[in-house]
């Protein structure tokens, strides 16, 4: 059972890697195998950001989501097996490309569409009302609330609540978007699931 977990794990690194692997006496047949895995990971890359982003995919295009799965995916590969989960370190990825700079709401928008998409993800718990008594029993100072799994908060410098909604039809609102971004007007977003 060591062999074999030894085995995937070269395989793994093998994907994450640009350099076919010494490991094994069949280098080229092998080298062709993982370079149709590879192909299957970037297009299921693609698929998950896309999926997870839409705002951002809007915003950027096809070609460039696309772009930006490939060098998420090797640099921040999944850590779980399901790639529904995947994709988290794009907003912090996107703020540190110099490529994206003329987008300084770029970031932001990802952080909502993560957020989103976590919210869709998010466990069911039931409301606690004797929780809200405690309110009234000790100093509110000292308590600490817990949001809901899937409830966030966004704190923006940049209204991207209206550049997510003149994103959500077929054809982008942009009319109203342009004056708010020319004021750099700041937007909080709330995110949650009924």
């Amino acid at each position: 059972m060591k062999n074999e977990a030894e085995r995937q794990a070269a395989v793994l690194q093998a994907l994450w890697s640009d350099g076919a692997p010494g490991w094994h006496e069949q280098a080229e047949r092998l080298a062709q195998g993982l370079s149709a895995y590879r192909g299957n990971a970037a297009a299921t890359a693609e698929r998950a950001l896309a999926s997870a982003y839409p705002t951002v995919q809007a915003l950027l295009g096809d070609e460039a989501l696309a772009v930006l799965a490939r060098q998420l995916w090797q640099h921040h590969p999944p850590r779980v097996g399901d790639l529904a989960c995947w994709g988290q370190d794009l907003p912090s990825w996107l703020a540190a490309l110099p490529e994206v700079r003329e987008w300084p709401y770029l970031p932001d928008c990802a952080r909502l569409d993560w957020a989103r998409h976590t919210a869709e993800l998010a466990l069911d718990t039931a409301f606690e009302p004797e929780s809200l008594a405690l309110l009234g029993q000790a100093d509110p100072a000292l308590l600490t609330l817990h949001l809901r799994p899937g409830l966030s908060v966004l704190d923006s410098d940049w209204p991207v609540v209206a550049i997510w909604a003149a994103h959500q039809g077929p054809e982008p609102a942009l009319d109203k978007l342009d004056a708010a971004l020319a004021e750099a007007r700041a937007e909080t977003a709330v995110v949650w699931r009924t």
